[in-house]
């Protein structure tokens, strides 16, 4: 696989303090060089029949923690590979990553090769200047876990992302909710 060219589009941005994380960090090796930091949330934590992947990362020489305040990114990348297979990646049943997408181009590249696009969407928190002291924040990162969240559209949530989890059976079902809250 060759990698041709790499886009980077951030889609959301705003100072925020966090409030609440789910998980702990996890320290993961990053391409540019610095100390990395992850968070992977899916649905399955909820159950086996599951739905939905997060992917928070940050570069800093500490993970963030709750009360600190940060830039909040939404980013997406967009690599442009040439893949041997004519086909895209296969995925076994239920691990998906829904922040993956591979879109084939039309025409296949030389040697038989045929050409993607393949787009990542995650997470990006970034570390202010000065540890975020003196930076006005007008937003919370928040998680929240639950049976069901009002689907009514709240003008004080920014931005948000859903997972969720249930039995085979169905019968149990709950929710995780990654938001960007107004303060």
């Amino acid at each position: 696989m060759h990698d041709r060219t790499l886009i980077r589009v951030e889609n959301f941005s705003k100072i925020v303090k966090i409030s609440s994380l789910p998980n702990e960090w996890t320290k993961a090796g990053c391409s540019e060089g610095y100390p990395g930091w992850r968070m992977i949330l899916k649905g399955k934590r909820f159950g086996a029949d599951w739905s939905g992947r997060i992917d928070l990362w940050s570069v800093n020489a500490k993970h963030p923690m709750i009360g600190d305040v940060m830039r909040f990114k939404e980013m997406e990348t967009i690599k442009h590979l040439a893949r041997v297979p004519q086909e895209p990646k296969r995925w076994a049943v239920g691990t998906v990553p829904l922040g993956v997408h591979q879109v084939p181009l039309d025409a296949p590249c030389k040697e038989g090769r045929r050409e993607y696009e393949e787009e990542r969407e995650y997470i990006r928190l970034e570390t202010l200047p000065g540890d975020g002291q003196g930076y006005e924040y007008k937003a919370f990162l928040i998680w929240e876990e639950g049976v069901q969240f009002d689907r009514n559209p709240d003008p004080d949530i920014l931005w948000e992302a859903l997972i969720w989890g249930q039995s085979r059976s169905g019968k149990t079902k709950n929710h995780g909710r990654l938001m960007v809250f107004k303060s």
